[in-house]
């Protein structure tokens, strides 16, 4: 990237995560910037700033989401998004993600979790390097790569509702800064299970039919 950086509102180790209308700019609780802006929608709650090494060009974070269902009873999704405001000699190439605490309140269980990156010409998982990153219960790990996407997913176990989701021990992320105004966003899906789909259907049923005949 080059020309002028983008001035953007300087963030301290935690970032509230309230909605905000406009990115911040990612700085550790030492002033280091790491060369991002970062925004964020959906069920992403906090994202702590852990350290920023321009030494080996890494940022490092935590992240923290609630998902439950939206106004329209379907399954959020959570989304970051991360815009590239330094020039390259000062913006960090490598994204770690420590530990992630993903709240289920869906009212369902999970058999799935997705990561996913796009577009996947800027941005790809470093598979090597997250090879320790555990996603208990989850018991199988898929990389996976699209026309329009790259993707972990995380399945073969289940995630009970009102259970917290835990994977932790480095998801690495490595962006390439070739290009002009480089940006990526990386969203996380939860895959319902049928079987608890079909009992919170069955029991919205139930409650229309009382409602109904009183």
């Amino acid at each position: 990237m080059s020309g002028t950086p983008l001035l953007c509102t300087a963030v301290l180790l935690f970032l509230c995560l309230s909605p905000l209308p406009a990115a911040v700019m990612i700085t550790d609780a030492h002033g280091h910037n790491s060369g991002w802006s970062v925004s964020w929608e959906g069920a992403v709650t906090g994202l702590t700033v852990i350290d920023v090494d321009s030494n080996a060009s890494t940022l490092t974070i935590s992240i923290t989401k609630d998902f439950g269902p939206d106004e329209d009873d379907e399954l959020p999704v959570a989304a970051i998004n991360f815009t590239q405001v330094l020039d390259d000699a000062n913006t960090v190439r490598r994204i770690i993600i420590q530990s992630e605490t993903i709240a289920n309140h869906t009212d369902t269980c999970w058999t799935e979790f997705r990561w996913v990156l796009l577009p996947p010409g800027r941005v790809d998982f470093n598979t090597g390097l997250s090879s320790g990153w555990d996603v208990s219960p989850f018991t199988t790990k898929t990389y996976l790569t699209t026309s329009g996407s790259k993707a972990l997913i995380a399945d073969g176990g289940t995630v009970p509702n009102d259970a917290n989701f835990t994977p932790s021990g480095n998801l690495v992320i490595d962006a390439d800064l070739s290009a002009e105004d480089v940006h990526f966003a990386m969203k996380q899906i939860v895959v319902p299970e049928p079987t608890c789909l079909a009992l919170l259907g069955a029991g919205a049923a139930m409650l229309v039919r009382r409602r109904a005949t009183r």
